[in-house]
């Protein structure tokens, strides 16, 4: 879900079984025909009624926002809205996207992550959120505004932790979280999110802060985060917050 290109436009799906599109993304890697016919009837059946190309070395092909080992992601048009379709991968281990799509209902239910809008056992249709990519954005020298989005996806954190909630993967916060204007986060990809093991969200956002900002054996922190951890209380996830905005100083 990362910025769009200017080069991109949008296709009906009724054009896109011409020779000129390049599909294989909708069923990637495998890129079985009749799998790709199948996921395109399924798109029309969930309202999508175009998606995203860009011309590569004079053919047209899918513009792809992101790819990962579970699914890859491409941009469509849902009500004349962008929405953002992740489709499995062919060779993912998981056989469906339904647990996937029952965790990303969980966090829309704690106004966390980009809505939910429909699915199938083998595609999510989300909200799009424009915007970069936090691993891109801590490279920007502007410190208040990086405390700024710190706090909120902090905050974010503390509500799943406090909500049993668990992400799974926010030690590597670089490609789970888009940051939109002006200095809005959105974590996203709940693949790996549980609501039976216990929570580590603020634990694993303030690891992948520390090692981005090379801020390492803070006393005070981990001290902060020992008692966090045995409590999720306000108190103490303060103490945590105003500990980990000190990098931005």
């Amino acid at each position: 879900m990362s910025q769009l290109h200017s080069a991109v436009s949008f296709v009906g799906l009724e054009r896109l079984s011409g020779s000129r599109f390049e599909l294989g993304m909708l069923a990637y890697p495998s890129k079985d025909i009749n799998l790709i016919v199948a996921r395109i009837s399924s798109m029309k059946q969930l309202g999508i009624t175009e998606l995203s190309v860009r011309e590569v070395t004079g053919r047209l092909e899918l513009f792809v926002l992101g790819k990962g080992v579970r699914g890859v992601v491409v941009l469509g048009l849902m009500d004349g809205l962008k929405v953002a379709v992740k489709l499995m991968r062919t060779d993912s281990a998981v056989k469906s996207m339904r647990k996937e799509a029952d965790m990303h209902r969980v966090a829309n239910s704690i106004n966390i992550g980009p809505k939910l809008i429909g699915w199938t056992d083998e595609m999510i249709v989300l909200e799009y959120v424009e915007g970069v990519k936090l691993g891109e954005l801590l490279l920007n020298p502007q410190p208040d505004m990086l405390r700024t989005v710190a706090a909120n996806i902090l905050d974010q954190c503390h509500t799943m932790d406090a909500n049993g909630f668990d992400h799974g993967q926010l030690t590597d916060s670089s490609d789970h979280v888009i940051v939109s204007q002006p200095c809005k986060p959105r974590i996203i990809d709940f693949s790996h999110s549980s609501t039976t093991r216990k929570p580590s969200n603020v634990t694993s956002f303030v690891s992948y802060l520390t090692r981005a900002r090379r801020h390492y054996n803070d006393p005070h922190l981990i001290e902060h985060l020992r008692t966090y951890k045995q409590s999720f209380s306000r108190k103490n996830f303060e103490r945590v917050k105003q500990t980990v905005l000190t990098m931005f100083e």
